[in-house]
Formats: C-alpha cells, sequence, structure tokens
C-alpha cells in the first residue's frame, strides 16, 4: 500500500475542505483543485507558496493541505514541518490534526527505509530507520486519538502502526539470520613461515581462549592462592636469614 495513501479517505476529506474565509486566493483555490485532480506536484508547489506568503499567518487548513501534499510527493521532511506548525496550534483539534499528519509523515520514512532495508545492497542502518519511523508514527497517531477521545482513523492507523513495527522486526531478525547462513567461511590459514630469528630471539605466539564467568572466578582465586603462597613462602625464607645472621654474644 503507498504510504501517502494509507490512511483512506479520511485525508481526502479534510484536503477536500472548501477554502474558508481563513484561507482565501486564487492560488489557494488552484491548488485544491490540482490535489482533487491528482496533480500533485502542482499542488505541493500551490500550498508551499501560499504558506510562505502567509508566513506564520498561515492558517491551519492551508498548513494540513500542505503537509498532505507533501506526502503525495514523497516529501515527509516538508509535510513533517508544515505538520509540527499545525501540531503547535492553539486549539486541540487542530493539533490532533497535526499528531495525526505528523504520523502520516512518519509513517512514510519507515515504509521507505524497510523497503530499502529488504534490498541487497541494504545499509546497515536501514533497519534502524525503519524502527524508528513506525514507532514515531504510532507515538503521533496514538496522540492524535488522546487530543480528539474516539477518534477511528486514529486509532486505526495506531494498530497499524504497532502490526507493521511487529512485523518489520521479524523481518530484521530473518534477514539477520539468512545473512550468517549465506556469509562464506573463512579460508584456511596457510602454515607460518619459518622465522629467520634465532632460537632464542623468536617471540611465542600467545593464544586466547574463551572462559566462562565460572572458569573466570576459579582461575582469579587459584592464581590469588599462589600469590599467598608465594607471599609465605618469601616471608619464611627472610625469617630464616634474619635467624642465621643473629650472633651470640
Amino acid at each position: 500500500m503507498n504510504p501517502a495513501t494509507c490512511l483512506g479517505a479520511v485525508l481526502c476529506l479534510f484536503a477536500g475542505q472548501e477554502p474558508g474565509p481563513a484561507a482565501p486566493g486564487q492560488r489557494f483555490t488552484a491548488a485544491v483543485a490540482d490535489y482533487r485532480a491528482g496533480r500533485y506536484e502542482a499542488a505541493y508547489a500551490g500550498f508551499a507558496a501560499e504558506a510562505e506568503a502567509r508566513g506564520r499567518a498561515a492558517p491551519a487548513e492551508l498548513l494540513a493541505d500542505l503537509a498532505l501534499a507533501a506526502l503525495r510527493v514523497q516529501r515527509a521532511s516538508e509535510a513533517e514541518a508544515a505538520a509540527r506548525r499545525l501540531a503547535a496550534h492553539a486549539e486541540p483539534d487542530q493539533r490532533a490534526w497535526g499528531e495525526f499528519l505528523l504520523g502520516n509523515a512518519s509513517w512514510q520514512r519507515g515504509q521507505l527505509a524497510a523497503a530499502a532495508a529488504l534490498l541487497a545492497d541494504a545499509e546497515p542502518f536501514a533497519w534502524d530507520l525503519a524502527e524508528r519511523g513506525l514507532g514515531n508514527a504510532l507515538a503521533s497517531w496514538c496522540r492524535a486519538a488522546e487530543l480528539r477521545p474516539g477518534w477511528p482513523e486514529a486509532l486505526r492507523n495506531a494498530e497499524r502502526a504497532a502490526r507493521r513495527l511487529a512485523e518489520v522486526r521479524q523481518l530484521r531478525q530473518a534477514a539477520a539470520k539468512q545473512q550468517t547462513r549465506s556469509e562464506p567461511e573463512p579460508p584456511p590459514q596457510k602454515p607460518p613461515r619459518p622465522s629467520q630469528q634465532p632460537p632464542e630471539e623468536q617471540v611465542p605466539e600467545l593464544t586466547t581462549i574463551a572462559l566462562a564467568p565460572t572458569e573466570v572466578a576459579s582461575l582469579l582465586e587459584r592464581l590469588r592462592e599462589k600469590q599467598h603462597e608465594k607471599r609465605q613462602a618469601r616471608q619464611a625464607a627472610q625469617r630464616a636469614n634474619a635467624a642465621v645472621g643473629e650472633r651470640d654474644w
């Protein structure tokens, strides 16, 4: 499913609102018409230009439509920027829409990263980006449902994000196991060349052995016992030398 359309008709309903008095202007009206006609690049350009012209006074409807159009053209960063402004709105209902659209942007990021992680030449951090994006989507949609209690679309999307996040984690584990099985065995090591150094100058080769925690504790205890025995023997020798050196006056 396309990340930009995963939220269903609710996005189109919000984007399709008639431009109210808070967002007048021919540019906005043309952008709405482009969006309805599926000309998303043109719609995004129109909404972006209108938002830039209005600056900090951009109304909530314009910010929401800008975020929706940005998602349609795979511009998650621009959608996120507009949604964050909406999430800081004074009205709780508009903040809920901001969180809702932030979830949409994070969902798009997570889905794209998950698809990239399954490629043969995927970057190792693609799974991290996928989990982060889907986790952020889940959190944003949960906040939207809290700001607007009983919002079924937000709840359904949160459930979808939770299922997808669990699925991606399973895919990651399966990919890691597959990579482990497909890794070639290391080639056999060649015997070392005879050293040209005289025998008395050759440096012995150290061998490292992995020990269990209990084995390490036992080894340390034996070392302490040996050190104690050496210390006692040294003290006994010192006492014996002192006794021999004493003179009978």
